[in-house]
């Protein structure tokens, strides 16, 4: 059955001001844009070195496009989804839907060098397709209401199989948030849990539950799926890690928030602090832990490590204390050294609501920054798509340079057009080959027709993926800045998703 909902990839239609890099390449290289007739939300993205985006996510849509389906449920509720673009975004290699009888949502992704992706979140369903040779068989509970189990899936090159397939949990809720995988091929994976009996392993770094909302938890998995190593991380009062990065000699680095009075320390800034901490490659060893904030709510979301083995981290504040905070509520990064000292720590945004959800370090050391902004004075660069917002939140797109805290580039990703309800969220980045960066979020409403793309109409109310890859340069030392230029380029054709349900 051909799925009602296309995929369609497009590039720049209308002539309009980019910035361009060295060889005069545009910025913008493909916006992408596919889901159902419901709510899809993507959560994390892997490429590989010929160019796929693999995009993960849950949707509610039950005419989601698929090629195949491990779904169990027919019945509409949350299911996770993995798909698999062509390197050019002009239509889909696989797609697929994984859930049983249950709300299933996926929040972390893994990719292997073989194209098989591991895939991470939360479940309720009892029945969701766990392999023979899993770690944990059985679903062990959650609360009315809550996250239910972890889950962890490996899902096949072609998206047709599940070579292996584990819940992860004890009797209260947890859901996976960071995952990456080792060069050896080993998986960790990062969350938070309210379960006592979580699984530790004897040789956990920290044993016993000890807080009295949520404990952040840290468990490690060999190439087969067998658990070798898990444990608490966090006491005092409730603890979640939000993200997860490794840097170069294979520690663990975790960002999160802690309303604990005594873990990191005994200070706390706020009633809410964002915190970061880095463990030894077998996770046994606490390296550094450090509370950071002010005195209002902050939340560190998004965790990545430059080459120097600094680590950045980004999220949101509403602590004026904070150097720049003009706002409610603004986008919020810290730099570490190595050491664990902050070398700076800065807000960014305006006068709105403005979150940091994605962030990306490339190769230049240089930050990809993205998130939601409803600021309609949120500071864009001269090169922007767009200097102001038509629709009441918007994506912002941005690279920073981490040393002296200046916008390189800044932009809103939106549209004026009013089909309903339009919103759009940045909700993360990642770095590919070549100097190109993968931004992705959620769209409701039109998308982007500010940059001349062409899309088939949308659901009323429904929320899609969108993905859009962009090809930024890092301004070196000695030159100057690329000016705009005036561009035209030729759309692509729509492609029809082909897909059985």
């Amino acid at each position: 059955m051909i799925a009602r909902r296309l995929l369609v990839c497009g590039l720049l239609t209308a002539t309009c001001s980019v910035l361009v890099c060295t060889g005069h390449h545009s910025i913008v290289v493909y916006a992408a844009r596919f889901g159902g007739g419901s709510k899809d939300l993507p959560a994390a993205l892997a490429v590989d070195a010929t160019g796929h985006a693999f995009v993960v996510g849950s949707t509610y849509s039950e005419d989601f496009p698929v090629t195949t389906s491990h779904r169990k449920a027919q019945n509409l509720s949350w299911a996770a989804f993995a798909a698999k673009l062509a390197p050019d975004a002009s239509s889909l290699v696989y797609s697929t839907m994984i859930s049983g009888h249950g709300m299933t949502f996926s929040t972390a992704a893994a990719l292997q060098p073989d194209g098989q992706i591991w895939v991470a979140g939360s479940t309720t369903a009892l029945d969701f397709p766990v392999t023979r040779d899993a770690q944990q068989r059985q679903f062990q509970g959650g609360t009315p209401g809550g996250a239910g189990d972890a889950f962890l899936v490996l899902v096949s090159d072609d998206g047709r199989e599940i070579p292996y397939a584990t819940f992860l949990g004890g009797k209260g809720d947890e859901t996976v948030t960071g995952m990456v995988r080792t060069s050896s091929g080993f998986i960790w994976v990062a969350g938070w849990t309210t379960s006592h009996d979580f699984p530790v392993t004897q040789d956990a770094l920290q044993t016993e539950f000890t807080g009295r909302g949520s404990s952040g938890f840290l468990a490690g998995f060999g190439a087969k799926g067998k658990m070798v190593y898990a444990t608490y991380l966090g006491s005092g009062g409730s603890v979640a890690i939000n993200a997860m990065a490794i840097d170069r000699k294979g520690n663990l680095v975790v960002a999160g928030n802690t309303s604990s009075a005594v873990w990191p320390d005994n200070s706390p800034l706020g009633g809410t602090d964002g915190f970061v901490a880095k463990l030894g490659s077998s996770g046994k060893k606490l390296l550094m832990a450090k509370r950071l904030g002010g005195k209002q709510t902050d939340q560190l979301l998004t965790v990545g490590v430059t080459s120097t083995d600094k680590t950045i981290a980004a999220g949101w504040t509403e602590s004026p204390a904070i150097a720049g905070f003009t706002g409610h509520r603004n986008g919020w990064i810290v730099i570490l050294g190595a050491n664990g000292s902050v070398e700076r720590n800065l807000a960014i945004g305006s006068s709105g609501f403005d979150e940091v959800r994605g962030l990306a370090v490339n190769k230049s050391d240089m930050l990809l920054l993205t998130g939601p902004s409803d600021s309609p004075d949120f500071p864009t660069t001269v090169d922007a798509f767009r200097h102001r917002g038509g629709q009441s939140t918007q994506a912002f797109l941005a690279m920073l340079n981490p040393e002296s805290g200046q916008l390189l580039f800044s932009t809103f990703l939106g549209t004026d057009a009013v089909e309903g309800y339009g919103i759009q969220r940045g909700n993360g980045v990642i770095v590919g080959l070549q100097d190109a960066a993968y931004f992705f979020g959620e769209v409701t409403g039109g998308f982007p027709a500010a940059l001349g793309t062409f899309w088939t109409p949308q659901s009323n109310g429904s929320t899609d993926t969108y993905l859009v890859k962009l090809r930024l340069c890092a301004q070196k030392k000695g030159e100057r800045a690329h000016r705009l230029l005036e561009n035209s380029l030729v759309v692509r054709s729509p492609v029809r998703a082909q897909g059985a349900r």
